[in-house]
């Protein structure tokens, strides 16, 4: 099996000059340039199998690139959707594929790094991330959607999301063994996080992991 590189990832993603389509999960969706494309990564295929049924639930989703995450959170039946990115190509993209599934109702996209974007008081009864993981340092504006340098974004995350849960909230979130796991899970155990579920699954010689996490008490809260 072909071991999995980051510049594979990045050099099939900077091969597309134009728009172009793709299906995953049963949706066709729109990939503009400059957009990371849920097809060359695992691990954004995975989570969208993940999303469990989210009836009246508040969303949030962080990283939402060409809105994918968004897109199926809705469709399994959240209430509203924020979703944020800090890309201005992201929230272009995902706003294009949201008007073509007529989810402009449900889904506010945003602009922004992290939770940025998010307006004082908002709560959310899950939140899905897929945030870059590898720990590497960006050279260009698009590989900021691959590297995550010094895993800073990883440890901001973990000690803003208990701001943005309900009490009962849960955390949807996608990783692999290409990144700092050990680092990952000392931020899970701090944060009062619990692991509520854990599906893993090796491809191209890496693994790759979605946590569900949870939890009625947070200890940075």
């Amino acid at each position: 099996m072909r071991t999995f590189t980051d510049e594979d990832c990045i050099s099939k993603n900077l091969q597309h000059c134009e728009e172009y389509e793709i299906k995953i999960q049963g949706m066709y969706l729109k990939v503009l340039p400059n957009v990371f494309s849920p097809i060359y990564s695992y691990s954004s295929q995975l989570l969208c199998e993940s999303i469990f049924r989210l009836d009246n639930a508040q969303v949030l989703d962080v990283g939402t690139g060409c809105g994918i995450q968004a897109i199926m959170a809705a469709r399994q039946g959240a209430t509203n959707v924020v979703a944020v990115d800090i890309s201005p190509f992201a929230v272009r993209n995902a706003l294009e594929n949201v008007n073509n599934m007529n989810l402009k109702h449900k889904i506010d996209i945003r602009n922004g790094n992290l939770f940025c974007p998010i307006k004082k008081g908002e709560q959310f009864d899950c939140i899905i991330a897929n945030l870059p993981f590898v720990p590497k340092e960006p050279k260009n504006p698009f590989e900021f959607s691959v590297y995550d340098y010094k895993s800073c974004l990883l440890k901001c995350f973990f000690k803003q999301c208990h701001k943005y849960m309900t009490p009962k909230g849960t955390i949807i979130f996608a990783y692999s063994s290409i990144g700092n796991i050990q680092l990952l899970n000392r931020l899970i155990n701090e944060s009062g996080l619990l692991v509520l579920k854990e599906r893993k699954e090796k491809f191209s010689n890496e693994w790759w992991m979605i946590y569900t996490l949870g939890g009625n008490y947070f200890k940075n809260a």
